[in-house]
């Protein structure tokens, strides 16, 4: 089995995501879909209590290795301003 990593922005919930969440919640007690501005809101799933996750290009980080180990390097200064959590996981794939 082989892993793939990926390094993906966390925006942390904020007043906007709450706002967007009662209106998911409220679609949801009424068994109607949400409008296509909050589905895109929280990129076509479900809310995620962590926040909204955003994609890094390469220009945000680069694959780092040395004889020890290898992993990524994140340019913080190249962040999109309000991410204020990088991920870093690893799939199986």
């Amino acid at each position: 089995m082989s892993t793939s990593t990926h390094v993906v922005g966390v925006r942390p919930p904020d007043r906007r995501w709450h706002q967007m969440k009662a209106v998911w919640d409220a679609c949801q007690a009424a068994d109607i879909p949400a409008p296509e501005a909050v589905q895109e809101f929280f990129d076509w799933q479900d809310p995620n209590p962590d926040g909204v996750v955003v994609a890094l290009s390469s220009d945000h980080y680069r694959e780092w290795s040395d004889a020890t180990g290898s992993g990524h390097d994140v340019t913080i200064t190249g962040l999109p301003p309000d991410v204020t959590v990088v991920r870093v996981y690893t799939t199986a794939i």
